[in-house]
């Protein structure tokens, strides 16, 4: 069993209810590797911090209203101006994003812009980006938010190295997700499937219900009882 999301591991405390079955996630949209059984983290996919600065750089020049901060292993580091993020007020370290990045460790380097939506931001960052990083979003609505990895770096690449490491094949492997980062990880799924509320690009896989109404569990028991 493997879980793939856009969040931090540190806030998949949750998933500890799992731990019998020693899960894999794959956090941070894949640039982090996390087993929860042993709360350790087993790989990570940092960007390279001078095309990371440049990005950055860029972005600020086109002067947007995107305000920056970074997701490193052990802290979220922000702009002064930054949100408060309730989940990261502890690890949340308030200093120059860009001085930061040359100095710590990073997988994502995010924007936050609260007066437009992802898709609006995404819109605004994705040619300042031009293909130096992989830049994506998991939601449709206000604020914007864009999360910046790794160029390569996905849940679906994450899954990929996985499946060869360990000789799965992916046509062994059955996938969820709703947001449009999740269309490479489904397509390489044997089976892929979305909930009730996807974003459009997802249109072409199997929807299984609403995601709160406990559609994802009954489709598990369901592809268990088949074998």
């Amino acid at each position: 069993m493997f879980f793939a999301t856009g969040r931090p591991w540190r806030w998949l405390g949750f998933l500890h209810e799992f731990d019998d079955l020693d899960p894999l996630v794959f956090a941070s949209n894949g640039a982090t590797w996390w087993r929860p059984k042993a709360d350790e983290v087993v790989r990570t996919e940092p960007i390279d911090p001078y095309v990371g600065r440049a990005v950055l750089d860029d972005v600020l020049a086109a002067d947007i209203g995107a305000l920056p901060a970074l997701e490193a292993a052990n802290q979220f580091i922000a702009d002064e101006g930054y949100p408060m993020v309730p989940e990261l007020e502890d690890l949340t370290v308030y200093t120059d994003v860009g001085e930061a990045m040359l100095t710590t460790e990073f997988v994502k380097l995010v924007f936050l812009r609260t007066d437009v939506t992802s898709p609006e931001l995404g819109s605004m960052i994705l040619p300042i980006v031009d293909g130096r990083l992989y830049a994506s979003w998991s939601t449709l609505t206000k604020p914007g938010f864009v999360e910046i990895s790794g160029f390569g770096v996905t849940k679906a690449a994450a899954l990929r190295k996985y499946c060869h490491e360990v000789e799965i094949d992916p046509a062994d492997i059955v996938a969820f997700g709703d947001g449009a980062n999740d269309f490479e990880m489904l397509r390489l799924a044997g089976k892929g499937y979305t909930m009730a509320t996807h974003d459009k690009s997802l249109n072409q896989f199997e929807v299984v219900g609403e995601a709160n109404d406990g559609a994802f569990g009954r489709k598990v028991m369901e592809l268990l009882q088949d074998g």
